[in-house]
């Protein structure tokens, strides 16, 4: 574990990260943590608490934790005792950021944190500490040097269904009313609702959805004859099975094609504005030619309207 503690302090240096921020809690907000998710517990030497945050500087060590793991943990540490346990009733631990890291960088994981806590550290610092500056990592600095257990699901198999597009299908049309471009879902137990597959439980995955692709990117591996057996499964009636870590470069290119896609549209709009203004120009042009010009008589050949000239003036 020192050895791990030592290169992770390393990393944080090269990373210019002072408190790096590690929570009891996986990328897809879901529970209970599998063990390739306990990643407190690798790092606190083994403790397990079902909620917890540790906080890692060059020279300290806290942990978070429930109030009634407090004495629990504090026992677990007396030998060592270069661990500071905390209870989170007393103070949390964005509030002993606040108070603490003045001047300091924060390291965060931010596939590790939802989308609310990291506006209420946002908040919190531009309200009360300014001088902090937050880093969002990307990539699970624990996971590079603690060694993360493969989860594999005892039971995992697709229920068959008459129709198993048509939770897909009620997606997309949420996505239209929604006027969104597509879904990202993350928990597994939704996926597993929409895809209607039966796990005991999930792995970690992704569904992307969109109106002409639905790709699942998961932790399935293919070396188990049951999921293989899914993967396989999947794919023939028509949904893309992925690796699991190619998800974030998969929507870094859906988002240029979609930026591409709307400059296209952009630049046919504008073409279509200029050669209507073009048409309008030559119809005028055409027009004016029956006016009569300065000095002429007026003549059976070039009669307009009143309501015409008026038109024309102020076109």
């Amino acid at each position: 574990m020192e050895d791990n503690l030592s290169k992770l302090r390393t990393e944080m240096l090269q990373r210019e990260v002072d408190y790096y921020v590690i929570p009891n809690q996986n990328s897809h907000g879901s529970r209970p943590l599998r063990s390739g998710d306990r990643r407190v517990e690798r790092v606190a030497s083994g403790f397990s608490a079902t909620s917890a945050v540790a906080i890692v500087s060059q020279s300290t060590l806290h942990l978070f934790v429930d109030d009634e793991d407090v004495t629990r943990a504090k026992r677990y540490f007396l030998v060592e005792d270069q661990w500071t346990v905390l209870p989170v009733g007393l103070e949390p631990w964005m509030e002993w950021i606040i108070k603490n890291c003045l001047g300091r960088s924060i390291g965060l994981d931010s596939r590790l944190f939802t989308h609310l806590q990291i506006r209420a550290l946002e908040s919190s610092i531009q309200h009360h500490q300014p001088a902090i500056t937050l880093k969002f990592l990307d990539q699970i600095m624990v996971d590079m040097f603690w060694e993360r257990p493969k989860d594999v699901s005892d039971s995992i198999q697709l229920v068959e269904v008459p129709d198993p597009w048509s939770r897909v299908e009620l997606l997309r049309r949420w996505i239209v009313s929604s006027r969104a471009s597509a879904a990202l879902l993350v928990t597994p137990l939704s996926i597993a609702y929409v895809l209607h597959i039966a796990a005991n439980p999930l792995p970690e995955s992704y569904l992307y959805i969109d109106h002409s692709e639905c790709a699942l990117f998961s932790r399935l591996y293919s070396t188990n004859s049951k999921a293989g057996k899914l993967i396989q499964r999947l794919k023939d009636i028509g949904f893309s099975v992925r690796p699991y870590q190619d998800v974030y470069g998969f929507l870094h290119h859906r988002r240029q094609e979609g930026v591409k896609a709307k400059q296209q549209a952009k630049n046919q709009a504008e073409r279509k504005r200029a050669e209507s203004k073009t048409r309008q120009i030559l119809g005028i042009n055409r027009v004016c030619r029956l006016l009569q010009k300065p000095g002429e008589k007026p003549g059976e050949t070039w009669k307009v309207s009143e309501s015409l000239r008026f038109l024309i003036k102020n076109l």
